[in-house]
């Protein structure tokens, strides 16, 4: 799959409304960063964002971003962080290792999250992993993607349509 045919397929997979209410997730001694999530992201759409913007205008770390959202925020804002990592592969270094990272762990606080997500959201997923390692194999160790294809697709066969 070529990266314009699975831009298309998230923008397909993944609505722009409604936008999530909730965007920081349960605060931690890391309360200021839950604020700057809960700041930046309020009223913007997933696609309204590039690597570019979100450096020059997020106040902490934008690589730390998705760790600190909410289940509802981090399902809703995923694709934007999913498209930066396709066209600002070289530019967006730590992001894309914590988008991956993201995607790749499976542990119960995940699952939360990953419940939410559709079979074609899924297939999304799955076909952004496969990209990944189909284009940049260099960049992963290969049981790694390989285990987090599995997963993904595992999750395949027990997801709501």
């Amino acid at each position: 799959m070529d990266k314009e045919t699975l831009l298309k397929e998230i923008e397909k997979a993944f609505p722009l409304r409604p936008l999530p209410n909730i965007i920081a997730g349960d605060v931690t001694p890391y309360e200021d960063e839950y604020s700057y999530v809960e700041t930046y992201f309020k009223d913007k759409k997933w696609n309204s964002f590039t690597f570019k913007e979100l450096y020059n205008n997020y106040k902490g770390p934008q690589e730390a971003c998705l760790t600190f959202m909410s289940p509802t925020a981090f399902h809703y804002y995923l694709p934007g962080f999913i498209c930066i990592v396709l066209n600002e592969y070289d530019d967006a270094d730590l992001l894309v290792d914590t988008t991956l990272y993201n995607l790749f762990t499976d542990d119960d606080s995940r699952s939360t999250i990953f419940d939410k997500f559709t079979k074609d959201q899924i297939q999304v997923v799955v076909n952004f992993i496969q990209y990944m390692s189909e284009t940049h194999t260099e960049d992963f160790f290969e049981d790694e993607i390989n285990t987090a294809l599995e997963l993904w697709k595992k999750r395949l066969t027990h997801a709501p349509r």
